[in-house]
């Protein structure tokens, strides 16, 4: 009688293992288990929650925010929406090709930069190129008594300036120029700061005292 009672709590006891095993081996816990056809095991995936930054970073296009935790997705991705004085309306970034009115050669292979329509927050940067065609001349009396003008970069591409281009930008003490001390000396200029308060020219290698 006892040997009999025995044997079959011993057969209850192994059924009830198997039971466990075979429910912790089928559980669903996020891994992919043997014989599910990838072969070993994986962790589960957990979803990135994204800590935006609160400044727009942006291109000559778009605009969007970063992750602070330095991941590549860009959050609030979107074009620029321009307004009338050439300002993003979301991210406030100037569309500097717009700022200025511009002739291009006759045979199409230089800009030339004739007057400047207006400057955001009186900073002036003229572009190294419109569209494909390289600025390589500031006309005379382009930028003639525009007095917002605080700061202003002129590209290496340019190679003449003309005679009172900045004339009456007495807000303007020192321009930026985006090449060497020998290749602003190179440029074609003459009185181009005539009746103007510029006295230095930053260039990539040193300053010049005018």
């Amino acid at each position: 009688m006892n040997k009999k009672i025995f044997a079959i709590a011993s057969a209850i006891c192994c059924i009830t293992a198997s039971l466990i095993c075979f429910s912790a081996c089928n559980h669903h816990d996020g891994y992919n288990r043997p014989g599910s056809g990838s072969g070993h095991p994986k962790p589960p995936v957990y979803e990135h929650i994204h800590n935006w930054k609160t400044e727009w970073e942006y291109d000559d296009n778009y605009h969007w925010h970063k992750c602070n935790d330095s991941c590549d997705i860009k959050g609030d991705h979107a074009v620029h929406n321009f307004s009338n004085d050439g300002v993003c309306e979301t991210c406030r970034k100037a569309d500097m090709h717009s700022c200025f009115y511009t002739s291009t050669s006759n045979d199409g292979t230089y800009c030339e930069i004739t007057e400047l329509k207006y400057c955001y927050q009186g900073n002036m940067i003229i572009p190294a190129a419109m569209g494909e065609t390289p600025v390589t001349v500031i006309a005379a009396r382009a930028f003639r008594n525009r007095k917002e003008i605080i700061s202003a970069e002129i590209p290496s591409s340019v190679r003449t300036i003309g005679a009172s281009a900045f004339s009456g930008c007495t807000s303007l003490t020192a321009i930026t120029y985006k090449g060497t001390k020998a290749q602003w000396n190179e440029v074609n200029k003459t009185s181009w700061n005539a009746g103007s308060s510029i006295t230095t020219v930053h260039c990539t290698d040193g300053d010049i005292v005018l």
